[in-house]
């Protein structure tokens, strides 16, 4: 019986003592959270209102909600990240500049990208065909 007792009054200390060091780690956790957000907040709230802000103001460009366009942008900045494609810039006064004069000069592109797109595939079609007649020259010598 003396074991008994000794052995639940053991339980229970180890259930108080973790409980404890439960309690414990809640705290330790929470601090860090809640100083995490005191300073981080601010900077939050500002972010998810520009989002919505530039949301609001473009429409045009298909984004219904913040996850939508943080998802793209995520996808974009990997896409580049993990080097799969490689991004230019131009100005956009330039760009809208070549966009007009594609469809003025009637070029027979749909678009500036259409446009870029296809003069890139153009010249490396040129490259491969003027590697090939490199190398055929280099066989006949």
């Amino acid at each position: 019986m003396g074991h008994k007792i000794a052995d639940y009054c053991f339980v229970s200390l180890k259930l108080r003592e973790e409980r404890a060091v439960s309690g414990a780690l809640r705290c330790l956790i929470s601090i860090p959270l809640f100083l995490f957000l005191y300073v981080f907040k601010p900077r939050i709230i500002s972010a998810r209102v520009e989002i919505e802000n530039f949301i609001d103001a473009n429409k045009h460009l298909g984004y219904t909600t913040r996850e939508e366009l943080i998802r793209e942008a995520i996808r974009f900045k990997l896409g580049a990240l993990k080097g799969q494609c490689e991004y230019i810039e131009v100005p956009k006064e330039d760009y809208e500049k070549l966009q007009q004069a594609v469809l003025d000069l009637d070029t027979g592109f749909l678009s500036a990208d259409d446009f870029i797109e296809k003069q890139i595939q153009s010249l490396l079609e040129k490259h491969e065909a003027w590697i090939k007649q490199k190398e055929d020259y280099k066989k006949r010598k």
